[in-house]
């Protein structure tokens, strides 16, 4: 695992990031981060525990990441910046 990729085993690191897409139906989005390391998959039911209804262009937020089974990285613990 490359020493900058803050994923799996630094799960207590926070990172600070912007929302740049938003798929149409709104249930998910990309934040791209400010360390600017690959852009991180987010998904409403996140936001929901947070008390957001939407994810928005240019909302910016601060969270962990998660590994998924399949190796991606998602956005979990999110606030709002």
């Amino acid at each position: 695992m490359p020493a900058d990729d803050q994923t799996e085993g630094q799960a207590d690191t926070r990172i600070s990031g912007t929302i740049k897409f938003v798929a149409p139906h709104g249930r998910f989005a990309m934040i791209a981060r400010d360390d600017r390391l690959p852009k991180v998959f987010v998904h409403l039911a996140e936001a929901r525990q947070i008390g957001l209804s939407a994810l928005t262009m240019g909302q910016r937020l601060s969270f962990r990441l998660q590994r998924e089974p399949d190796g991606r990285a998602k956005a979990t613990d999110l606030s709002l910046l």
